[in-house]
């Protein structure tokens, strides 16, 4: 069945006459052979008789560059694997002549497979192609749709070409590299002294959780923001405690992806480390390892997203001191496996910190008086995460036991809680 819809779809889609072209050659032929012809109207004659020279001359000039195109798509081509980081164009190397020689014909084509923006540059007589992917990712062929037609929309063919060809696309890191972001999500590697206990001086905070010691509660931050907040004590890190991550797959994930490609490669989580991806089995405690968990991540199914992290964490190792888990800015099921996962402690004493990604900030809506008696609601605008999503899933993670930090790939920075309530979408 998948062959004859392919075969189907081909058909049609060399089918040169579009519905405009149709009309205008059943019109010049009836012009030409019904008035032209048998009443002797010169006037109708002349037309139809342009009219079909016209059709007849676009069809001639769509299929033979088609078949051109078509000819010069499959032959002599790069076939060099094509690495490229999303957001940022590539060159891949393919070409087709631009036969500017034909006029009034136009050649252009996109990707089908992988999910990539077609930038079209045309030189010395050949069209060459520079790409930005969306997503990242990795494939293994690329499918391409290329469609040549005529100034005037009289004819137009469609048709695909596949190319056995490795490509990867690693996800943008935006301004996340900058050094005081790193140091925010770095786990440090400082040594207690010998003589001393493994914890420190109770100064960190973090939010309260329905069990913690009354006396712990900084009362002079609640007299101030409102907000309960505990001491908890500082972590002793030694050579031997590991920190571990794990990527969490799903819709607006791509900042997510930057921020764990950064921590990973500038070896904030210190040397002893271990990273867990959906849709990758097992963990990876090398850098080169890490990147193709990271890239491999973007083809889990949405429905599976955070399947993995109760297992993760429950086989993380005993000296676990920090567990990192970075999630899109979009709610989904993965709300609830995390939430779960955390709850059941399978991590032991480690300390969970949630990285939660975004790329800005949607502007709010202003809406004048008649926009406010008209619409119960504006929606939002401009690019960035949506400030309902974002609250909502900063409001379930901040339900757990873990930290929740929210970083903006444009801005390079670790955003306050202070700024988000400020801002109207902290919990």
């Amino acid at each position: 069945m998948v062959k004859v819809r392919a075969a189907i779809r081909m058909l049609l889609g060399w089918f040169p006459l579009t519905p405009g072209g149709l009309v205008l050659l059943v019109g010049a032929f009836i012009a030409l052979r019904v008035f032209g012809i048998g009443r002797s109207d010169l006037l109708m004659w002349v037309l139809g008789g342009l009219g079909f020279t016209i059709a007849l001359f676009a069809l001639l000039a769509v299929m033979f560059a088609g078949a051109r195109v078509a000819f010069a798509a499959g032959r002599n081509q790069d076939e060099s694997p094509i690495l490229a980081e999303c957001s940022h164009p590539a060159v891949t190397g393919f070409q087709v002549p631009t036969l500017w020689w034909i006029p009034g014909v136009a050649v252009e084509w996109a990707w089908l497979e992988p999910e990539v923006d077609v930038t079209l540059h045309n030189r010395k007589g050949w069209s060459r192609e520079r790409v930005v992917p969306k997503r990242r990712g990795e494939a293994d062929r690329i499918v391409r749709e290329f469609v040549v037609s005529d100034a005037f929309g009289i004819a137009r063919i469609r048709f695909r070409r596949a190319q056995e060809r490795r490509f990867r696309a690693v996800p943008h890191t935006g301004a996340l590299n900058q050094i005081h972001v790193v140091q925010g999500l770095a786990g440090g590697d400082a040594m207690s002294h010998p003589e001393g206990r493994p914890v420190g001086d109770r100064f960190d905070m973090r939010h309260y959780t329905p069990g913690d010691p009354i006396r712990f509660i900084l009362w002079k931050v609640f007299a101030k923001n409102r907000e309960l907040v505990v001491r908890t004590p500082e972590q002793a890190i030694s050579p031997i405690q590991q920190t571990v991550a794990y990527l969490v797959a799903g819709p607006g994930d791509e900042p997510s992806a930057g921020a764990a490609r950064v921590v990973v490669g500038s070896g904030a989580m210190g040397g002893d480390w271990a990273l867990g991806a959906d849709g990758v089995d097992g963990e990876v405690s090398t850098t080169a390892e890490a990147m193709d968990s990271i890239v491999k991540s973007a083809a889990t199914d949405p429905s599976h997203s955070a399947a993995g992290l109760h297992r993760f964490l429950a086989s993380a190792p005993g000296g676990t001191r920090r567990a990192v888990v970075f999630v899109p800015p979009t709610p989904g099921p993965w709300i609830e496996r995390v939430v779960d996962a955390s709850r059941k402690d399978v991590a032991g004493s480690a300390r969970l910190d949630f990285v939660v990604c975004i790329d800005g900030l949607q502007p709010k809506a202003k809406r004048g008086i008649a926009g406010r008696l008209l619409f119960t609601s504006a929606p939002e605008i401009g690019p960035g995460a949506n400030r309902e999503d974002l609250a909502k899933v900063i409001q379930a993670l901040s339900s757990t036991r873990g930290r929740v930090l929210v970083v903006d790939r444009v801005a390079g920075q670790v955003l306050p809680a202070s700024h988000l309530k400020a801002l109207g979408v902290a919990a």
